[in-house]
């Protein structure tokens, strides 16, 4: 996870930004796609390339923390 996500997080901006200036986009209506595309924007507004290592310190944290508290509430003690 530690290897994977920075790796991925700059190719999920381009490929958000290819779709976000598509040609395509106004072809997809519907309510669904209006909100996926607003998602899509605040992901683009909102990737800053000195978080990549951040976030994926969360995601370790996060999934250390879903270990102790899954092991706690099956009545295991890590």
């Amino acid at each position: 996870m530690t290897e994977i996500s920075p790796k991925l997080s700059p190719l999920s901006n381009l490929l958000n930004k290819k779709l976000n200036c598509s040609e395509f986009k106004s072809e997809l209506k519907g309510k669904s796609y209006e909100i996926w595309f607003k998602g899509v924007k605040n992901a683009i507004d909102l990737f800053r390339e000195e978080n990549i290592s951040l976030n994926a310190e969360i995601q370790t944290l996060t999934q250390e923390y879903g270990c102790i508290t899954g092991g706690y509430v099956r009545g295991n003690r890590w």
